[in-house]
């Protein structure tokens, strides 16, 4: 006598796999899709799920193949059988692997900020630099250009920079903070001539903001 689940039912090829592919997740966790807190967040619900799924698979459940008509044996009619609660499991690991893919990305945001940061206590790391003092701001190709009074001032200032971007990164870029480190997508590098501090972006969207920015936080004579 088969035993038929009850708490699942086969389920149409198509149907499945899109299934599937929701609970893989699949596109690739990336770090900077969102904060460190975020993804944790995001493992332990998934971490959940596949418990849940795990729970719901029933070794010893069978039911026929569905479409497939019956082996006739010597006259006897034979059905083919499956688990239907087999994609539980499938479904579990799926969701197991998205959660590490998570707990990963939460830990290089991590590892990210702590190696730009190194030498930043934690209170310089959470402050928004004072890029200073300032020689003038200027609009270059894809961003800005801040040129320092010193050149001697560059390479301390664009540590810090970089640092309080990786701080602004593994909190996911909060919307309601109005610097100009807070943008995601921007590089920020050394000007050719060592006197700058260049942020620029590919977007024309963020060259934008980063030009906004700047002139609202550094004021420029």
């Amino acid at each position: 006598m088969r035993n038929h689940p009850t708490n699942a039912g086969p389920l149409p090829l198509l149907a499945l796999s899109m299934l599937l592919c929701g609970a893989a997740g699949c596109a690739p966790v990336r770090p900077a899709d969102m904060s460190a807190a975020s993804h944790r967040r995001e493992a332990a619900i998934e971490d959940t799920r596949a418990a849940q799924h795990r729970a719901r698979y029933e070794p010893g459940a069978t039911s026929p193949v569905p479409g497939t008509p019956p082996v006739v044996v010597n006259g006897v009619g034979i059905e083919d059988d499956y688990n239907p609660t087999t994609w539980h499991l499938t479904r579990a690991q799926q969701e197991s692997r998205h959660a590490q893919q998570h707990r990963d990305a939460a830990a290089a945001l991590d590892r990210f900020e702590a190696r730009e940061c190194a030498g930043f206590s934690p209170s310089a790391r959470a402050a928004c630099p004072l890029i200073g003092p300032i020689g003038r701001v200027s609009d270059i190709e894809g961003g800005v250009r801040i040129e320092l009074a010193r050149a001697s001032l560059v390479p301390r200032a664009l540590a810090h920079m970089r640092c309080h971007h990786a701080y602004a990164q593994e909190r996911g870029f909060p919307p309601d903070v109005d610097c100009l480190l807070y943008i995601k997508g921007i590089a920020l590098r050394p000007s050719a001539d060592g006197r700058a501090i260049e942020v620029v972006a590919s977007e024309r969207g963020t060259t934008a903001e980063i030009r906004r920015r700047s002139r609202v936080l550094v004021a420029s004579p």
